[in-house]
């Protein structure tokens, strides 16, 4: 999944989008997907069509202080993060995340396009004769006998 914007990804046809929430100060976090509250499940995955959206809304209750690290995974090949913080400007802050799908293909054009290596199995990247993500011949170096 990609990383396009403040809270707007896009990733490959039902693909696996993990979350973790961490509360500090006495709040409570609440997370529902395309209107539904999650309870307590943490794992989601993207529509099976192309073109297709997923909305997921982050609320944090609780007093004055109170916050909320959401962690998003697989994002970029790491992971992505939110913070929500209790305020007396913003005493129940709500955040909201959009996730579109699209087609494989799609994707590993897009990675290109921003620089994102794209995913290569590892057989594929190495070894003699093989060829690597930017379609070269990968070298191989002969170990000396040492001193």
């Amino acid at each position: 999944m990609h990383r396009l914007g403040v809270g707007t990804y896009l990733g490959e046809l039902e693909e696996t989008v993990t979350l973790t929430t961490e509360l500090d100060g006495g709040g409570q976090v609440r997370l529902t997907l395309d209107g539904q509250d999650m309870v307590d499940a943490r794992v989601f995955t993207l529509p099976a069509e192309s073109g297709e959206r997923r909305t997921l809304q982050i609320t944090l209750s609780g007093p004055l202080g109170a916050t909320c690290v959401v962690t998003m995974a697989v994002v970029d090949g790491s992971t992505d993060g939110d913070f929500l913080i209790c305020q007396a400007h913003d005493p129940k802050p709500v955040h909201t995340c959009t996730f579109d799908a699209a087609a494989k293909a799609v994707i590993a054009k897009f990675a290109i396009a921003i620089g994102a290596a794209p995913a290569v199995p590892e057989a594929a990247a190495g070894g003699k004769g093989k060829k690597s993500a930017t379609g070269k011949k990968a070298k191989t170096t002969k170990k000396g006998g040492g001193a």
